[in-house]
């Protein structure tokens, strides 16, 4: 038979160790959350003056330029097709208003609206290669254009993965 101070100093340890454990966790989700929600400063993407289609970020992209940065604000500076590759690891997390704007030969910019001229902000990485580069992403167009965009990309994703083999774990 277990002698019962044993036990209790058992239980006690074990009480301390999940109390340990609880600690933890709860102080990891508030650092979570905190740097998840933080402010920070906004992006800028100078988008050429008509571009339409999406815009693609990909980060880590060793060979390529580091961001500018404008004061706090990292500029992302979209080249004429839509993609930029950059070195630079991905920028400050947490929440903010980013800045987009059509820009025409002579520098002017025009502000483009989210929900209105620029729609789908995404940052990830590609499902199929969970390995490969960060990408941020967005659609400069009007909705109807993008949601048709969106399908059609659906559509071909759907497509690739029926030409797929099957596999069987």
């Amino acid at each position: 038979m277990a002698d019962p101070i044993q036990k209790e100093r058992s239980f006690k340890r074990g009480m301390i160790v999940l109390i340990g454990v609880l600690v933890i966790v709860f102080a990891g989700t508030l650092a979570y959350l905190y740097d998840k929600n933080k402010p920070r400063e906004a992006d800028v993407y100078l988008i050429p003056q008509g571009y339409n289609g999406p815009v693609v970020v990909q980060y880590w992209i060793e060979g390529t330029p580091e961001l500018t940065k404008d004061g706090d604000h990292f500029v992302f500076t979209i080249p004429p097709d839509g993609k930029l590759d950059t070195v630079t690891k991905q920028p400050n997390s947490g929440v903010a208003q980013d800045l987009y704007y059509y820009v025409d030969a002579n520098g002017n910019r025009t502000e483009l609206v989210y929900g209105k001229d620029i729609h789908g902000i995404f940052l990830g990485r590609d499902e199929d290669d969970l390995s490969g580069p960060l990408t941020g992403s967005f659609y400069v167009g009007t909705e109807q254009q993008w949601q048709e965009w969106n399908r059609t990309k659906h559509e071909e994703h759907m497509k690739k993965k029926k030409e797929e083999p099957r596999r069987y774990y």
